[in-house]
Order: structure tokens, then sequence, then C-alpha cells
């Protein structure tokens, strides 16, 4: 269905989606819309999936891309898929873009974030933590509406 050059972008990002949750062989296909996917957003979508998978030959996958894309909108949405995938070869990848000063602001700013995503799996901050079991009664004031607005 990928190679169809009739279907639409909806229902290749259907497929894509599908592939992606059934996962094992028919991960192929994600991985090759990696790269090679007809428009950007499903180069997006399929570097999300390979993200939230993270298997070896997913990482591997996004590192070919990374590698080979010029576009910078693009760099950044590799690098935010690199970031869901909580690998620890992708700490050094992303702190390399978010330091290299060459590089475009949106793609440092994306590894920024994506290093953030990567430093805390999933879940409750914990800063936002500090409110629960009793932590608010040594809270200070200022500090007390800075960990409720990160709720």
């Amino acid at each position: 269905m990928q190679r169809d050059v009739f279907q639409t972008e909806v229902a290749r990002a259907m497929a894509l989606e599908v592939e992606g949750l059934l996962g094992g062989d028919a991960m192929v296909p994600v991985r090759e819309n990696v790269m090679l996917g007809a428009t950007p957003a499903l180069r997006s979508l399929a570097a999300d999936l390979c993200g939230r998978r993270a298997t070896d030959a997913d990482f591997a996958a996004l590192r070919a891309a990374l590698v080979n894309t010029r576009q910078p909108a693009e760099i950044a949405s590799l690098l935010m898929a690199m970031g869901r995938s909580h690998r620890p070869e992708a700490g050094v990848v992303l702190r390399q873009h978010a330091g290299n000063t060459a590089m475009p602001e949106v793609v440092r700013r994306a590894a920024w974030k994506a290093l953030a995503l990567w430093l805390r799996p999933a879940g409750v901050s914990p800063a936002s933590r500090l409110l629960h079991g009793g932590g608010h009664v040594w809270l200070s004031p200022w500090l007390a509406e800075v960990v409720q607005s990160l709720r």
C-alpha cells in the first residue's frame, strides 16, 4: 500500500499506524518510510513509530535517516523520535545536536526537547510530585506555585 502511487496520504498514514501497532516484521515498511516516505508528514509519522518501538533496527533506521536528511524540520522530527526511544545511544546524538551552534535554531531547540524526553521516560515529573504526600507543608509559596504550574 505504501508503494501504490494512487493511495492518498491519509490511507498511507493509517497503514503506517496499523503496521506500527503490529510490530515485528510489519515494522519493515515503517522503517523504510523513515527515509523513503512520500511526504514529510509520513516520514515524521514513521520516525515517531520507530522511536516508540525503539528496537535495534528501528534505531538504526532513525540514525540512517538523520545522516541523510538535510531539511531542518525533518532533522528536528528525527531528533524528537530519538528522544522518545530512551536508548543510551540517543543521548550522545542529542547532545551533539543540542550543542552544535552551526545547526539551525529549530534543530537545536528540538534536540533540547528530545533530551528532556530522553531523560524523563514517562509519567509525572519529580517536581510535580512534591505536592503529594505532605510536601506542600514545607514548600515556600513561590515554589508551590511553580510546582502547581508544572502539573
